[in-house]
C-alpha cells in the first residue's frame, strides 16, 4: 500500500513540473514582446514634424524637418535596434533554459513512463507468476483428479462390458431354451409321423444357430427318410453336421451311421436312373462310414430302434455280396432278436442264394428261406402287437404272409399298410424289397408270386397317390411361409 502512494505522488509531482515550465516559458515570452513592441512615446515628436512638413509640401512651402527631431527619431531607432538584440538573446537564452527546462520535464516524463513500464512490467509478470502457479495448481488438481476418476472411469467400462455381456448371455440363454424347446417338439411330431411339421421346428432352430449339431441331425434324418425329393439337401445337412463335430473335435458315432444311411440312399437313387459307376461309388463310401460307426459301438440302433448292421447287410447285398449281407443281418437280429426287419431281409437273401444252388443244397436252401419267412410273420405279428399301426410291422407280416402262402391275411395286412400316411419314400424302399421276392421267387412258388406282382401293382398306386398329396403338402405350406 506504501509502495503505490510513493508512485502515486511521483506521478503528480511530474505532473506539475512538466506543465508549470510551460505556462511560466509562455508567460515570459509574451511580456518580453509586449516591452519590445512599446515604442509610442518615442514616435510622437517624430510623427508632428512629419505632418508639419506635408503641410508645407501642400502649401507649396519648403519642406523642413528640425534637426533634434531627426537626431532624437535616429536616436530612438538605433535604441530600438539595441533592444531587439538584447530581447533576442534573452529570448533565445530563454529559449534555451526553457529548453532545459522542457528537456528535465521530458525526462521527467520519460523517468515516470520509464517507471510506470517497469511497474507494469512487474505487475505483468507478478500476473503471469501468478497465473502460471495457477496453471501449475490446476495441473496437479487434474493429475489428482485423473487418480480419482481415471479408476472409477476403467470400473464403469467394465461394468458397462459385464452388462453387455450379461445381456448376451441372457439373450443367448432364453434363444438356447427356446431352441430345446422346438428341438423337443420337433422330435415329438418326428416320432407322431408329422413330418412336416418335424421339419418346421428343425429349421426354426438353423435360422439362427446353422451349426446345432442336433437340429442337422433330425433335419437330415427327415430329408433323407421321409420328405420326397430332398435327399441331397438331407445329405448336406449330414455333411455340414460333420464339419461342425470335426470343429468341436467330437465325434458323434450315431450321427456318422445315419450319414451311411443317406449315402446308402443316394446310391439307390442313383442305381434306379443306371448310373451303375457312381452308383457303385456311393455304395462303399456308405459301407466305410457305417462300418466304422460300428466299430465304435457294434450295437447302434436308429430313430425306429433297429441296428444299424441292417443297411450295411443291404450294401452287401447291392454289391453283389451275398454271404457278407446275410452275416450283417444275423448281427443285426443279435442286436435285436424278434426284429421282424432284419428276420425279413434273411428270409429274402436265403431265397436269393437258392437260385445259385442246385440239389440237395437248393432243397435245403428253400427250406431255410420257408421258415425264415415264417419267423418273420411271427416276429412282425408279435411287434405288431405293441405298435398296431406301425407301418414297417404291417409290411413285415404282409410280406411274410404272403410267401408263407397266407394270401388273405397278406392282402389284408398290405392293404392297412398303405392306407397310413406314409411317405412316398418309404413306399418306394418297400416296393425294391418285393421286387427282389418276385425276380428271386422260385419256379414251385408260382401262386406267391402272382400275389407278389399283384401286390406291386398296388403298391405303385399307392406311391403314386402318396407323391401327389406330398406335393400339395409341399405348395400349401409355401404358399403360407409368402
Amino acid at each position: 500500500m506504501v509502495q503505490n502512494n510513493d508512485k502515486s505522488w511521483q506521478q503528480r509531482g511530474a505532473t506539475f513540473l512538466f506543465f508549470g515550465l510551460i505556462i511560466i516559458t509562455i508567460v515570459m515570452l509574451g511580456l518580453r514582446l509586449i516591452l519590445l513592441f512599446d515604442n509610442s512615446n518615442t514616435n510622437v515628436g517624430f510623427n508632428e514634424a512629419i505632418e508639419t512638413a506635408l503641410v508645407q509640401v501642400e502649401e507649396g512651402e519648403d519642406a523642413e524637418l528640425p534637426a533634434a527631431v531627426l537626431l532624437q527619431q535616429l536616436a530612438a531607432v538605433n535604441k530600438r535596434a539595441e533592444d531587439s538584440v538584447t530581447s533576442a538573446e534573452i529570448i533565445l537564452s530563454f529559449l534555451e533554459g526553457a529548453a532545459v527546462l522542457v528537456g528535465l520535464a521530458i525526462g521527467a516524463a520519460a523517468l515516470y513512463g520509464f517507471n510506470q513500464i517497469n511497474d507494469i512490467n512487474e505487475r505483468s509478470e507478478q500476473k503471469l507468476t501468478d497465473f502460471e502457479n495457477r496453471i501449475k495448481e490446476a495441473e496437479t488438481d487434474v493429475r489428482e483428479f485423473d487418480n480419482i476418476i481415471k479408476p472409477r472411469l476403467r470400473a464403469l467400462e467394465l461394468l458397462e462390458d459385464v452388462n453387455t455381456k450379461l445381456n448376451e448371455s441372457l439373450k443367448s440363454l432364453e434363444q438356447a431354451i427356446d431352441d430345446v424347446a422346438w428341438l423337443l417338439q420337433a422330435d415329438q411330431e418326428f416320432r407322431l409321423g408329422n413330418y412336416y411339421q418335424a421339419r418346421q421346428f428343425s429349421e426354426q432352430v438353423l435360422r439362427h444357430n446353422p451349426d446345432n449339431p442336433l437340429a442337422l441331425y433330425i433335419l437330415g434324418w427327415l430329408k433323407v427318410q421321409h420328405i420326397r425329393g430332398m435327399l441331397d439337401e438331407g445329405i448336406e445337412h449330414f455333411n455340414h453336421l460333420k464339419s461342425v463335430l470335426g470343429k468341436r473335435e467330437m465325434d458323434w458315432v450315431t450321427a456318422r451311421a445315419v450319414y451311411g444311411v443317406a449315402l446308402r440312399r443316394k446310391a439307390t437313387d442313383l442305381k434306379n436312373s443306371d448310373k451303375i459307376p457312381e452308383a457303385t461309388k456311393y455304395l462303399n463310401l456308405a459301407k466305410a462310414e457305417l462300418e466304422a460307426a460300428l466299430a465304435l459301438n457294434n450295437t447302434l440302433m436308429d430313430f425306429n430302434r433297429e441296428s444299424f448292421w441292417g443297411p450295411v447287410g443291404g450294401i452287401y447285398r447291392d454289391l453283389d455280396k451275398i454271404d457278407d449281407a446275410i452275416d450283417s443281418y444275423k448281427k443285426a437280429l443279435g442286436v435285436t432278436p424278434g426284429s421282424s426287419y432284419p428276420q425279413g431281409n434273411l428270409a429274402g437273401l436265403y431265397l436269393r442264394k437258392v437260385s445259385t444252388l442246385e440239389g440237395k443244397e437248393r432243397t435245403d436252401m428253400l427250406k431255410l428261406a420257408e421258415k425264415a419267412f415264417n419267423d418273420t410273420k411271427r416276429y412282425a405279428q408279435a411287434e405288431l402287437a405293441n405298435l398296431p399301426n406301425d407301418y414297417f410291422h404291417m409290411m413285415d407280416v404282409a410280406m411274410s404272409c404272403i410267401m408263407a402262402s397266407d394270401f388273405d391275411y397278406g392282402n389284408e395286412m398290405l392293404d392297412r399298410a398303405l392306407e397310413t400316411e406314409t411317405p412316398s419314400m418309404l413306399l418306394v424302399v418297400s416296393l425294391s424289397g418285393w421286387r427282389d421276392l418276385v425276380a428271386y421267387c422260385p419256379e414251385e412258388w408260382s401262386d406267391r408270386r402272382k400275389m407278389l406282382e399283384e401286390a406291386i401293382h398296388r403298391m405303385e398306386e399307392a406311391i403314386e397317390e402318396q407323391a401327389e398329396e406330398e406335393d400339395f403338402e409341399v405348395d400349401h405350406q409355401a404358399n403360407d411361409n409368402e
